[in-house]
């Protein structure tokens, strides 16, 4: 079975004679779609010739389907006259336009003059601008990095505040596991309830300070006494101690003589 993979058109009824436009078919099927006019019939048309050699009914042996090289370049020769007089006709009307007076070429000239000293005018003072513009514009980044610089140092304050806060919350909440004093909100803790737990810390020491108070006077009390005890136990010992003594120094006396 023979089959047809493409197929190129060349003047043929609506395709050009100057331009190659080559048809691909696919397997299993092609399906050929477009306006009117377009050119389906005339595809269907050339595969039926290109298989066949039949033309089309009403083709006048082929002179209304295919282009005739003669008519081409007679209707192109055509054309072409028309396009030339229709310019010479142009370039005639634009000389006419174009005779101008010396007068004119003056007035014209010194028209030119004051719209270029005017444009001139008007690019100095562009100039001007723009210059007050790269000014105000370095101002303006001057202004910039200042405020960048002091947004740096604020955020800078702002984190030594904020790893501070976290030292304080972070103390806060080992002073009162260490001496118990209660349950604590979730941290962090903000300044109101900061301030309410340093203000039981401090509480809390005053009392401790007094106790710490109480009992060194209780124990500088004990200690005196103590002391008190001590001097009058000394002051015994040292009595027993001279009445031993006393009655050691009566003995020796007494052997001493009785020996005599």
């Amino acid at each position: 079975m023979s089959t047809v993979d493409k197929m190129l058109i060349k003047g043929i009824r609506s395709f050009d004679p100057e331009n190659k436009h080559v048809i691909t078919f696919f397997k299993p099927l092609t399906l050929i779609v477009g306006p009117n006019g377009a050119g389906k019939t005339t595809i269907i048309e050339c595969l039926k010739l290109s298989c066949t050699g039949e033309l089309p009914p009403n083709a006048r042996s082929g002179h209304s389907f295919i282009h005739d090289p003669k008519d081409q370049i007679a209707t192109k020769t055509v054309e072409r006259s028309t396009l030339f007089k229709e310019q010479q006709k142009r370039y005639a009307a634009l000389a006419e336009e174009n005779e101008d007076t010396d007068e004119e070429l003056k007035e014209w000239k010194t028209e030119f003059e004051k719209r270029i000293a005017r444009l001139e005018s008007q690019i100095s003072k562009l100039e001007r601008e723009m210059n007050d513009t790269e000014t105000k514009t370095s101002i303006h980044n001057q202004t910039i990095n200042e405020y960048i610089r002091e947004i740096s140092k604020l955020q800078t304050e702002a984190e030594a505040h904020m790893s501070l806060k976290n030292e304080r919350d972070t103390t806060i909440q080992k002073v009162f596991a260490r001496h118990n004093l209660g349950s604590l909100p979730n941290i962090p803790f903000s300044n109101e309830v900061s301030l309410s737990l340093i203000n039981r810390i401090k509480s809390r020491l005053m009392d401790l300070e007094k106790d710490m108070q109480d009992k060194k006077i209780s124990n500088e009390n004990e200690l005196k006494t103590a002391w008190d005890h001590y001097m009058e136990a000394n002051d015994r010992w040292k009595n027993i101690e001279a009445q031993k003594q006393a009655k050691l120094e009566i003995k020796v006396c007494s052997y001493k003589l009785h020996v005599s």
